[in-house]
């Protein structure tokens, strides 16, 4: 019964009838045992939302540095090319050609790779 007023006996073979509240104090019982039981839900609801958050932030920074490697990796690579067409060129007009050309070609994949970057 309602605040621990009294107890019913019963076994498997009978029927208890239960009943609405009767009085405003036994209604706001239940009210606040229903909300307790909401604030649970809810506060485990937050919890796994948090945990997702944390799991999402941990994914950016791994992708975010993946990505700024990759950038940096690709100006590595185009200085390099500079420098290997520099040093071409001291020694023979023929080799600058060449180098001139993998140098346009190493352009073009960094100018085609920023267009990824910007269409994402």
């Amino acid at each position: 019964l309602a605040r621990g007023r009294g107890f019913v006996y019963a076994d498997s073979t009978q029927l208890v009838k239960i009943g609405p509240p009767r009085d405003e104090l036994c209604l706001i019982e239940g009210m606040l045992h229903v909300s307790h039981h909401r604030r649970s839900e809810l506060l485990a609801l937050l919890q796994s939302s948090i945990m997702l958050e944390k799991g999402l932030v941990q994914q950016y920074q791994i992708a975010a540095r993946d990505e700024y490697q990759r950038k940096a990796d690709n100006k590595l690579a185009w200085a390099a090319a500079k420098r290997l067409q520099g040093r071409a060129a001291a020694k023979s007009p023929d080799l600058n050609e060449n180098c001139q050309g993998s140098s346009n070609v190493m352009q073009a994949q960094s100018v085609e790779s920023e267009d990824d970057d910007i269409n994402q």
